[in-house]
């Protein structure tokens, strides 16, 4: 296994265990591959004790099967396992979607930070670079999350996104076009945005993710599950 060591401005065990979820999204890393806490060490320069982590978070987050003295190995990500973390996804977003379209509306949180990433993820479908628009449309739903103001929620999502970067990333966005990608999230922004804008509320956060979400799942229809 050979790991590219760059990283961004985090902790240096979760710039770890996000490089290793982008490796198995994008087939450097297989299931079954082994991942240890020496190569880890050696690959990153850090010491063993955020190596260690690393490993213990992903292992716990069931991204890695094994454990510390058996050893780590790449888990299984089949259709089943799609269709559980998209069901989770779906319950939990909507609850995050309701929330922050309250808190759009009250003006406690700004919409701006959501044309950003539609701005970078636009910049990133005209290069025709999937993985950076698949980061692009975490991050897109990541501020849907963060405007909810629910810790505990955001952390479940942050959890999860992970699993969303290796399953959607394996399964959808090597087969469709990136424009569909960039058009799909721009509507569900104006759906949105309308949702904040109306005088009478009674948005329905489950429809509005059906909508975005779950069109994936109509035969023949080329877009991805985000």
């Amino acid at each position: 296994m050979t790991i590219d060591a760059s990283g961004k401005d985090v902790a240096i065990s979760d710039m770890i265990g996000d490089r290793i979820a982008q490796m198995i999204a994008t087939g450097q890393l297989h299931s079954g591959d082994r991942v240890t806490e020496q190569e880890l060490v050696d690959t990153f320069g850090c010491s063993r004790v955020p190596a260690r982590e690393a490993l213990k978070v992903l292992h716990a987050q069931g991204i890695l099967t094994g454990g510390r003295h058996r050893g780590f190995r790449v888990g299984e990500f089949g259709p089943q396992k799609s269709r559980t973390v998209l069901d989770v996804r779906l319950a939990l977003e909507t609850l995050q979607v309701r929330a922050a379209v309250d808190n759009w509306r009250a003006g406690l949180s700004s919409m701006d930070p959501l044309d950003r990433a539609l701005e970078s993820m636009a910049v990133a479908v005209e290069a025709g670079d999937m993985g950076e628009v698949l980061r692009c449309d975490l991050m897109f739903h990541r501020v849907i999350a963060e405007a909810a103001n629910n810790d505990l929620a955001l952390t479940l999502w942050n959890t999860m996104a992970r699993y969303v970067l290796i399953l959607f990333n394996l399964a959808r966005y090597g087969d469709v076009d990136l424009n569909i990608v960039l058009q799909r999230h721009r509507t569900f922004r104006d759906r949105l945005a309308a949702e904040v804008a109306s005088e009478t509320p009674g948005h329905d956060a489950a429809a509005l993710l059906a909508e975005h979400y779950l069109a994936a799942r109509q035969p023949g229809v080329a877009v991805p599950l985000n």
